[in-house]
């Protein structure tokens, strides 16, 4: 009987670790987006304000999505992106042109977010019992 039990509580923890993994993959899949068009629409020159907002509200809602679903790594990563696209929108907004050395932050965190997800993915089962 308790055997039966265990296999229960195995196969739950099997489908809520499945889930966890594909609602992390969607949400990557969308910041990744995201990424790339908040960061085209905020370095190239001839983008309009409007483009722009539109690029911030699509990866603002997407950073929302991983930072439901984690892990902190992640988080941390896209926050931290996040707050360099803050920064070169300042800019933006003050009128002053994007400098190379912003394009290269921006580029530089996209990397480490990247990177945080690519451990995430790295992740073994075989090896832990806790998702990261």
């Amino acid at each position: 009987m308790e055997a039966a039990r265990q296999q229960v509580r195995d196969q739950a923890q099997a489908e809520a670790d499945r889930w966890l993994l594909q609602a992390r993959h969607d949400a990557y899949q969308v910041i990744l987006g995201a990424i790339d068009a908040y960061t085209d629409a905020l370095i190239l020159p001839t983008t309009e304000a409007q483009a722009v907002e539109a690029a911030k509200q699509r990866f603002r809602s997407a950073e929302l999505r991983v930072k439901v679903v984690g892990p902190e790594t992640v988080r941390s990563a896209a926050n931290e992106l996040s707050l360099t696209f803050i920064g070169v929108q300042r800019v933006l907004d003050d009128g002053q042109p994007i400098e190379s050395w912003m394009a290269r932050r921006i580029e530089e965190h996209h990397d480490a977010f990247v990177k945080a997800v690519t451990a995430v993915y790295a992740w073994d089962a075989d090896a832990t019992r806790d998702v990261p």
